[in-house]
Formats: structure tokens, C-alpha cells, sequence
């Protein structure tokens, strides 16, 4: 603290155009702050819906986009559907079999969210299986990102102990994915 810096007097030895700060941190904080600005809020925007008219799809998870066995390539969007647009894509997309309810939250402006609980496998554990998604629509398209969770008890009776913890290591492993479903318009049907 004897030059009026006390970080020298702890060992950082902060040298440019700011001596005795840490001009990373700032730096740091300065393009995080940055970087969210531009998002606008979907919430807050007036509602519109999607154009009628052929979507193309496409599915990410964690940021890898792939190909799905069995996900169509495009979707034929009638006037009728065009609100449920995003609640589609997670609901065609995650809907495992016929032992589900779907909750869909009230739209607040651009914005759209809900939830699918399904039964799990009774055969591997007891409980629910939740398919949690949130999103934006917008006049030429809509995109929805869904979290997967377990409120599911792996049934260890019948498996070997390797076997359940691999299916617990697996059900880890997908809570922590995101997957990412967009639809942008292409043309007319």
C-alpha cells in the first residue's frame, strides 16, 4: 500500500491502464452485461402467431443439432394451429405414450411455457416423468427448449447392481440436457 495501490500490497500486481484493479474481472463483467441487453424479452412483446404455411424442424440437444429417427423434416402448419405452434413442438416431440397430461401455461405476450407429465416405465422405477419447456413464438417461426426430470425411484429388484446404476447415471445425465426444438417457416403448403 505504499504507492496507493493496496492490491500490490496482497500480490496482484495489476499493471495497463487501471493499475491496482483486476482489468479481467472488468472486463468479464462488462461483456456479460453487454451480451444480455440485446435479448429482448418475448413476454413483453405483442403477441402475434405464426404465419400458416411449411415449417422446417429442427432439434438440438445441449447445442448439438441432429437428426432424430423418426422427427419429421417439416410440419404443414394450418390456420387453426397457429397459437399452439410451440406447444406442439414439445408435445409431438416428448410425448412418449399415451399415459400423459399436458399443462400449458398461459401465454404472456411472445412467450409460452408448460408442462408434460408421464407416467415412467413401471418396469425400471415409480413415479413421473416431467418434460418442462419454455419458449418464443414469432410471425415466421417459434423455438421451445425442454428439460427433462425425474420424480422416478429406480426399481433395483430384478436389475444387478450395474444395471441400476447405469439407468441412474442415464436419467443424471438427460436431467442435465437441454433440448432445443425450432420451427422457421419455409413457405406455403
Amino acid at each position: 500500500m505504499a504507492d496507493g495501490y493496496p492490491d500490490r500490497a496482497r500480490g496482484f500486481a495489476a499493471t495497463g491502464p487501471f493499475p491496482g484493479r483486476r482489468p479481467g474481472l472488468c472486463l468479464a463483467l462488462f461483456l456479460l452485461s453487454a451480451g444480455c441487453a440485446d435479448e429482448p424479452d418475448p413476454a413483453r412483446q405483442d403477441p402475434v402467431d405464426p404465419a400458416p404455411g411449411e415449417y422446417a424442424l429442427a432439434v438440438a440437444m445441449s447445442g448439438w443439432f441432429s437428426d432424430v429417427e423418426g422427427a419429421p423434416d417439416t410440419y404443414c402448419l394450418r390456420a387453426e394451429n397457429r397459437a399452439d405452434l410451440p406447444h406442439l413442438l414439445a408435445e409431438n416431440f416428448f410425448i412418449p405414450h399415451g399415459a400423459c397430461a399436458n399443462e400449458r401455461a398461459p401465454r404472456q405476450g411472445n412467450a409460452v411455457g408448460g408442462e408434460i407429465r408421464c407416467l415412467a416405465d413401471a418396469k425400471l422405477a415409480n413415479g413421473v416423468s416431467r418434460f418442462v419447456y419454455d419458449g418464443a413464438v414469432s410471425a415466421e417461426g417459434a423455438a421451445v427448449e425442454v428439460r427433462i426430470r425425474f420424480d422416478a425411484a429406480v426399481k433395483e429388484a430384478g436389475l444387478s447392481r450395474e444395471e441400476a446404476m447405469q439407468l441412474k447415471l442415464g436419467m443424471t445425465l438427460l436431467e442435465r440436457a437441454r433440448y432445443r426444438i425450432e420451427a422457421s417457416r419455409i413457405g406455403d403448403c
